[in-house]
């Protein structure tokens, strides 16, 4: 049973360790200090921008212009007014990129895989048990929810660090099948207690 406790323990230490690693990536650095020094949300430059992007994903539509084709398509629509030294490199909305390289496709594997993913973080959620495998599946969920919301305003998932950190949290939410730790540590101890209580035959007094 100690056993079990201590993997437990180091397992969501791991999992908080991995939640902080995300939020210091997302917040971290350049990216932070420009959304304090900024005046006003409304003056973000998405807001700029992402007209264009449509207007270039109606272009393309249904079939969306080809994976990894963002930045030459949208500079073959982008205005002479929007035109600069920097350039955009990708929409800082994964979901509007996706449906301008991808099209129809595209957007239905997204709607699938956040079915997927959506289903199986509300029934972790919902599940009243506590063990090791709920709590891994449901610091999972919100792994997973936190990239997908950030996925709104950027393009987190295309950087190999948070990609890694939501293939696990992935994996860890739709695995299915018995927590092989938890019946060590919860089961384990009422297996050995019900062996301990099995009675002892008492000898014949007559052989």
């Amino acid at each position: 049973v100690t056993s079990g406790k201590f993997l437990r323990t180091l397992l969501l230490i791991t999992g908080a360790i991995m939640l902080s690693i995300l939020l210091i990536v997302l917040l971290g650095g350049d990216g932070l200090d420009a959304v304090i020094r900024r005046d006003s949300l409304l003056k973000d430059q998405r807001f700029d921008f992402w007209p264009i992007v449509l207007a270039v994903t109606a272009a393309y539509w249904p079939a969306g212009s080809g994976i990894g084709s963002f930045l030459p398509a949208y500079q073959a629509f982008e205005p002479l007014s929007a035109i600069s030294p920097l350039y955009l490199n990708n929409a800082h909305n994964d979901y509007l990129e996706i449906a301008l390289e991808s099209g129809v496709p595209g957007l239905l594997l997204i709607l699938a895989a956040i079915g997927e993913l959506g289903s199986a973080g509300w029934a972790a959620w919902r599940n009243k048990g506590h063990s090791l495998h709920r709590t891994l599946q449901r610091l999972a969920a919100v792994v997973i929810l936190i990239c997908l919301l950030h996925s709104l305003v950027d393009y987190p998932l295309r950087t190999v660090t948070i990609s890694c950190l939501f293939a696990l949290a992935a994996a860890l939410l739709c695995r299915k099948g018995v927590d092989d730790i938890d019946v060590f540590a919860e089961d384990g101890g009422r297996q050995m207690q019900n062996n301990c209580n099995l009675s002892v035959e008492t000898p014949d007094p007559r052989l």
